[in-house]
Parts: C-alpha cells; sequence; structure tokens
C-alpha cells in the first residue's frame, strides 16, 4: 500500500522510463511520487463519477497493479505522458467497475485526443487482471496442500522435488495430485457467475 502525504514538497521529478522502472522494481520513492502527484486528480475524477474516497484508493491501487503486469509481460514504451496513460487506465478500470454496478459516467478530466493516444490493450490487461483476482479467490478456498503443489507447479519445480517437499511418495504420485487440485481449481472457477463475465468481455 502507497503511503498517504508523503513529503508534499517533493522536488524530485521522474521520467517515463523512471517510473516504469520504479513501478517494476517497486521503488517506494516513484510510488510515493505518483501518489502525491496523481492521486488527488484520480480521486477529484472517481468522486465526479458516482464514487468515493474508497473508490479511488481500489482504482489507484489496482491501477498500479495493472501496469505493474503490463510492465512484466512486456516491453511497456509509453508515447505519451505517464498521467495521460495512468489516467487513461484508472478511467477505463472506475468505468468497468460503474458498468457492473450499472451507474453511468459522463465527466472527466483530461482531453479525449489524449485517452485515444493511449494503448489499445488496456481492455485486455483488465481482463487479465479480473482473471487474476478470480485465479486468487478459488486459489485459497483450496486445501493448503493443493495451494502448495500448484504453487510449486507454477514455479516450474521438477514433481520429484514436488514429492519430496510435499511428502509424497514419488513424482507420479505428485503428478496425480497436481492434476486433481487443478481439475478442481478450474472447476471452482468456472461454476462462479464471474467467469461467464469475464469470458464474455474476452
Amino acid at each position: 500500500m502507497i503511503k498517504k502525504g508523503i513529503n508534499k514538497y517533493r522536488v524530485v521529478n521522474f521520467n517515463n522510463e523512471e517510473i516504469l522502472l520504479g513501478i517494476k522494481v517497486h521503488d517506494i520513492s516513484v510510488l510515493n511520487y505518483i501518489y502525491d502527484k496523481f492521486y488527488p486528480r484520480i480521486k477529484k475524477f472517481i468522486k465526479k463519477n458516482n464514487g468515493n474516497n474508497r473508490d479511488a484508493e481500489d482504482i489507484f491501487q489496482e491501477t498500479i497493479i495493472i501496469i505493474y503486469r503490463n510492465i512484466n509481460e512486456k516491453d511497456l514504451i509509453l508515447t505519451c505522458d505517464f498521467y495521460t496513460y495512468f489516467f487513461t487506465v484508472c478511467r477505463n478500470t472506475w468505468l468497468k467497475q460503474l458498468k457492473k454496478n450499472k451507474k453511468r459516467v459522463d465527466k472527466y478530466d483530461i482531453d479525449d485526443k489524449e485517452i485515444l493516444e493511449i494503448d489499445k490493450n488496456l481492455d485486455k490487461l483488465f481482463i487479465i487482471n479480473e482473471k487474476h483476482k478470480l485465479y486468487q479467490k478459488h486459489y485459497k478456498t483450496l486445501k493448503n496442500i493443493c495451494q502448495e503443489v500448484i504453487r510449486l507447479s507454477l514455479q516450474n519445480i521438477p514433481l520429484k522435488i514436488i514429492a519430496t517437499k510435499t511428502g509424497f511418495k514419488n513424482a507420479e504420485t505428485a503428478k496425480y495430485k497436481k492434476h486433481i487440485c487443478l481439475k478442481e481449481l478450474f472447476s471452482r472457477i468456472k461454476a462462479d457467475s464471474a467467469f461467464l463475465k469475464i469470458k464474455n468481455e474476452n
């Protein structure tokens, strides 16, 4: 969580590359810079459009996560200033949220021409973020042993080592358990009403 009210008299400015790198490596000075410089404007936009302070904080934090994933999934190169990009991700994320709640947005604090310059994959990023939240939601409901098997598998740990760490007899047993755990996880995800909404948006 980014801390509030960190040094309002900060004189350091970061360019696009420095900000993206800071987000990637979790540089607290860059994250606090983003908060100090951009959060007031984001909060103003959210509150003008059926939101409150809590909504603004949630959307702000979610935007940081979305951009972090975008940086790590591809070489993100901005063709506009960072605030324009950041605001558009916030805006699109909030629009999606309002759409779910069937509310309307009709006020903006940034030019439409700037919005059109933003990466066209923002909708895709939102869906990726929603899928991740859905995965985490059901992953946490699995038994501890299943969580451990899946976690180790996602780290590309060999089945033989997984068997040793989890107390299974051999790699074949670990492989079978992995299959059962993943099958149960996917079954729970597909049974969630949110899964169909994400699928339809994709």
